[in-house]
């Protein structure tokens, strides 16, 4: 298993999510390796605080997106 997280706003039709939110979490998703958490540097900023830390694993070219810098996320505790 692994996982990509990003925070953004998201436009729903139809009881589907769009925008480059959602386009931004499937390439940091793309991202990850098997048994990674791996988040955007804005979910970084926002989930930061007691119980997790976080790894810098350098910037990443996301496809479509353009150069981001991406953070494991792991339980410090």
């Amino acid at each position: 298993i692994r996982v990509g997280l990003h925070t953004g706003e998201v436009e729903a039709i139809a009881g589907d999510v769009h925008g480059i939110a959602v386009n931004e979490a499937a390439r940091v998703l793309a991202a990850a390796a098997p048994g990674e958490v791996l988040v955007s540097e804005v979910t970084r900023m926002i989930a930061s605080g007691p119980g997790l830390t976080f790894a810098d694993r350098g910037e990443h070219d996301l496809k479509g997106i353009g150069t981001r810098r991406l953070f494991a996320a792991t339980n410090s505790g």
